[in-house]
């Protein structure tokens, strides 16, 4: 491969790498397709991030945050924090187990369940879209595609001093 091509391999994942940190394409669809005032607010609100541990804990409900970090992969540090946003913008509930002061279960309540839905009806659509763009690729350069994603979402490319 020539320096050209490796550049331009380089540029693509920076620009890809900022859209996906700036860009809330995500809430704005979701601001577009809610129908209900009050969940809009709410959405204006969130980080993206807190939107997906409000997608897990919709899902695996009811859920302990040990759970969400692992189905997530994000720090059991990040979640408390997260859920404990959730539960005032009262979009999730804390259940304590009568037996385990500690172990906390977490339900989605009727506004968290209504932006789930939504953010349910998001995923879908961004799932088609997906699957229309990558129709223009044939089966051998989809394994190669998929090979080199994969081989990038395991790979650092910033070495730590030890």
């Amino acid at each position: 491969m020539n320096d050209s091509s490796q550049q331009q391999i380089l540029d693509s994942f920076i620009k890809l790498m900022e859209r996906e940190s700036e860009n809330d394409e995500e809430k704005q669809w979701l601001v577009q397709n809610s129908s209900d005032d009050a969940i809009t607010e709410t959405i204006m609100g969130m980080t993206t991030l807190m939107l997906h541990v409000l997608d897990g804990i919709g899902r695996f409900e009811p859920v302990n945050g040990i759970t969400i970090s692992r189905q997530l992969n994000i720090p059991k540090g990040s979640v408390s924090k997260i859920t404990r946003k959730l539960i005032e913008k009262k979009l999730i509930k804390a259940e304590y187990l009568p037996n385990n002061k500690k172990e906390v279960l977490y339900h989605t309540t009727p506004l968290g369940q209504d932006l789930f839905i939504l953010h349910q009806r998001l995923h879908k659509e961004m799932e088609m879209n997906f699957g229309h763009f990558l129709q223009k690729y044939s089966e051998s350069e989809l394994l190669i595609i998929s090979d080199f994603l994969q081989d990038l979402a395991d790979t650092t490319f910033v070495t730590l001093k030890k």
